[in-house]
């Protein structure tokens, strides 16, 4: 099994690292006027500029749904990925706090899916600077899964900068025939 990992196109990421690690890019919405468009789909970094120039209308642009990124989660799941998500949108207050926690639970779920309930997991939970929020899922993926190592650590300045405050991340994988039952 290996690690996907998964970003938004706001943050920029340059197309080499993208195919290189064979990250998977949820698409943000430019709009120019009542005109949508997906980033990196129907408007590529050249068409933005161009139309930049020549447009008279601002552009705005919104972060990828939910949605959008549980359609990516289950499609890497389904084929049996861990995911590490990478996200330069920010969690501002209560009503994305309260999507969030949904949002942990369907990744446990989506974990579960990839790794079982009943084999032994290796896990990692990177945060920044919520360690209060981080207690409590580090104590509801020591409920759902049998970990033999679990590594909570503060996410460093770069990927803080960039994902903002409030970020969680987990990460695992399954030790196979490693601790068999009877091997005491």
């Amino acid at each position: 099994m290996s690690i996907r990992i998964v970003s938004d196109s706001t943050c920029d990421l340059p197309q080499e690292l993208v195919d290189r690690f064979q990250i998977k890019i949820v698409p943000a919405v430019i709009c120019f006027g009542s005109q949508e468009c997906l980033s990196g789909i129907d408007i590529d970094r050249e068409l933005f500029y161009r139309k930049l120039e020549r447009e008279d209308v601002v552009p705005t642009t919104s972060q990828p749904s939910p949605g959008q990124f549980l359609e990516a989660y289950n499609g890497l799941a389904h084929d049996g990925h861990s995911i590490l998500s990478i996200r330069r949108s920010r969690i501002d207050c209560v009503d994305k706090a309260r999507r969030r926690r949904k949002t942990l639970e369907r990744g446990l779920e989506l974990m579960a899916e990839a790794v079982g309930k009943d084999g032994c997991i290796m896990a990692g939970i990177g945060h920044a600077n919520v360690p209060e929020e981080v207690t409590r899922f580090q104590e509801r993926v020591q409920e759902m899964f049998n970990c033999v190592g679990l590594l909570v650590v503060y996410a460093g300045m770069a990927i803080t900068s960039v994902a903002g405050p409030g970020l969680i991340a987990m990460v695992a994988y399954r030790l196979q025939h490693l601790f068999a039952k009877g091997d005491g």
